[in-house]
Parts: C-alpha cells; structure tokens; sequence
C-alpha cells in the first residue's frame, strides 16, 4: 500500500499535469455514478409503498399524429390491449387497468371535483391493498362502488358531514 502511494507521488512529481487530468477523470467518473445510482433509486422508489411491486408491470401508451410527432402519453391502457394481454402472454397472473379522471360528485347538493381513478373490477386481484373497512372481494359488486383511501375519508367527512 505504501509503495503505491509512493509511486503515485513521484509520478506527480514528475508529471504534475497528467496526474492532475487524471484525478479531474476520476472525480467525474465518480461523479456521474452517484448521479446514475441516485437517478435509479429515484426512479426505481415510485411503486414501493405496493406490496409485490417487483411482481407488476405497467403498461404506457404513446399516441402520436400523422406526421409521426408524439402528442400524448398515456398510463391508461386502451381496454383492447387489456383484454389481448393474457392471451398473448399466458404468463401474467392477472390483468387490471385504471383510467386516471377528474370526476364530478354531487354531495348535500354540492358540486365536488375530485382527480379520481376508474378501475377495472380485477384491481385488488393485482394490488393487495389493506382495507379499513370492507373487503376487496366486493369492493366492486355494485357498478356504483367507490373506494377512497382512509387520508381522503377523513378529509372528506369533515368538509361534507352526513
């Protein structure tokens, strides 16, 4: 160990530019790695707070014009590609599909809009997702459902007693 600082010493003295280029190169390599590893785990966090995230895919769709230009991205799958999926690839233990949507309810006679998702009836077969109250299996027997997460039944009782 010794000897190889040694080494590197006297090469510095004897060339101080090139190993000044050389420990420039090295802090940028070094550099671009920790940005290329905090870039993955910033990516890689997003699905964590779902159980077996590791074991869902998500399928993005990019519409594009005539001329080739992409114009939208979407994260709602159309429901043909939905339905083709299981049999084109028999693999997949389940399919599901939710639509992201600004809706509209009507609460004491009061307008509320709320971002809201629509879900197919399969959602709680691909997310295990704990319930407060209810199960999952008839979370959707009723086309009139709704699901709301416990922060947004709190928040929502309190602006709209019953």
């Amino acid at each position: 160990m010794i000897a190889y600082i040694s080494q590197m010493i006297r090469r510095h003295r004897t060339t101080p530019r090139a190993s000044l280029l050389n420990l420039l190169g090295l802090g940028f390599a070094l550099t671009v790695l920790l940005v290329l590893i905090g870039e993955i785990r910033f990516q890689t966090s997003f699905d964590q707070w779902i159980p077996d995230s590791e074991r869902i895919l998500k399928l993005e769709t990019t519409y594009t014009n005539p001329s080739g230009e992409q114009t939208k991205l979407s994260l709602a799958p159309p429901i043909a590609a939905m339905m083709a999926l299981p049999d084109d690839f028999p693999e997949l233990e389940a399919v599901t599909a939710i639509w992201p949507q600004k809706l509209q309810f009507i609460i004491n006679d009061e307008p509320v809009e709320k971002m809201a998702a629509i879900a197919h009836q399969s959602v709680f077969s691909v997310f295990d997702l704990p319930f407060l109250h209810g199960s999952p299996d008839i979370a959707f027997s009723n086309p009139d459902s709704i699901v709301i997460s416990a922060k947004e039944a709190s928040s929502f009782l309190a602006k709209h007693p019953f």
